[in-house]
């Protein structure tokens, strides 16, 4: 049997980067509906470029103007759902922007946070594609894993009752 080597992951460092959105996923939380969104980084100075960064987003009156101003860091300029997927999807076709990444501790715990949504007014690049993809692909095999182990363990836990995935292609 011949297996195929995994890259090494590659993890994101704190800074602003040129990001694209490449999934998410929905699922029920203490106080609402969570949305998660995977970016993946297309141009970074700290050399961090395929990197996967997951950002949790409560869906709750306080907290929506998160999702709205990604919205508008992309350029899209709809009223959209954040719990409907096509409506999600429509807008992170949009395009890039840049996320600036910073570090947070919270109960002695420490770990980036999006901090800065804004949007990006430069040229994009053909390599970025490539990359998006790749970032897609990691995406689709992080939620496949945990969707196996809710299986197994008869969703004790953590609950996702809607995975999804963005698999549109990105328009350049």
């Amino acid at each position: 049997m011949k297996i195929t080597p995994i890259p090494p992951q590659i993890d994101p460092s704190a800074g602003k980067k040129i990001a694209y959105a490449v999934g998410h996923n929905s699922f029920p939380g203490v106080n609402g509906p969570v949305v998660s969104i995977a970016f993946t980084v297309v141009h970074s100075k700290e050399g961090d470029v395929g990197a996967l960064h997951v950002e949790r987003f409560q869906v709750t009156e306080k907290s929506i103007w998160r999702l709205a101003a990604l919205a508008g860091a992309v350029g899209y300029s709809e009223a959209f759902d954040p719990t409907v997927d096509e409506d999600l999807e429509a807008v992170f076709a949009t395009g890039p922007l840049v996320i600036d990444l910073q570090e947070n501790t919270y109960n002695g715990r420490t770990r980036l946070e999006i901090k800065n949504f804004s949007a990006w007014r430069g040229d994009k690049s053909e390599k970025w594609q490539g990359i998006v993809t790749g970032g897609e692909a990691r995406w689709d095999s992080i939620l496949t894993k945990i969707k196996a182990r809710l299986t197994q363990s008869g969703g004790a836990g953590t609950t996702m009752s809607n995975v999804t995935t963005n698999t549109d292609d990105i328009p350049f």
